[in-house]
């Protein structure tokens, strides 16, 4: 599948746009093919070509060094994933991958760094190639991480003799009734 129209020399238009599924499981319009079935689709973000479908079709697929050697090899199972034959080998330099994330927005970012600073966010991820898309949105969770109680003030009358200041607890209504016919109770 391609996103650029002019790599196709034989395109054939669709008369209704077919859905393509894509590795994460999304449906993608495609509006045409060319001769040899390879699908125009203008959303992908990269020229994509399944190794899979060119294998369901009868085609072989071997992966060759620079120096001709075999650098990958393997067995196609029944539910269509492969086994590779392969050795593990430590890089001589880095490697570095490119991630295509499906949300770039701030808001999410902030929340993933337990609720900094989102001009400290901003600031980090720029520093580590992430690009955000800063829409200001209200944070109820910092909101609720910054509120406090107010202190109790102290009253201007302070009872000073015994029985001047009761502290009682009423409960009810009940759902069964006391022998006497009572559905609350208070407790001194």
């Amino acid at each position: 599948m391609a996103r650029n129209k002019e790599y196709f020399a034989d395109f054939v238009t669709f008369a209704q746009p077919v859905n393509v599924e894509v590795g994460n499981g999304d449906a993608v319009p495609a509006y045409g093919r060319s001769t040899v079935n390879f699908k125009y689709v203008p959303k992908l973000g990269l020229n994509l070509f399944s190794i899979g479908k060119a294998a369901d079709n009868g085609f072989n697929f071997t992966a060759f060094r620079k120096n001709g050697r075999v650098k990958l090899s393997g067995i196609r199972s029944l539910n269509g994933i492969y086994k590779l034959h392969v050795r593990v080998c430590i890089p001589e330099k880095p490697a570095y991958v490119h991630l295509n994330a499906v949300d770039f927005s701030l808001q999410l970012w902030h929340e993933r760094l337990y609720h900094q600073n989102k001009r400290h966010v901003r600031q980090v991820l720029n520093n580590h190639g992430i690009k955000v898309y800063a829409q200001e949105e209200f944070c109820t969770g910092c909101v609720y991480g910054k509120h406090h109680r107010e202190s109790f003030h102290s009253r201007k009358y302070r009872p000073r003799a015994p029985g001047k200041l009761i502290h009682a607890d009423l409960r009810g209504p009940m759902h069964v009734t006391s022998l006497g016919g009572s559905k609350y109770f208070l407790v001194f």
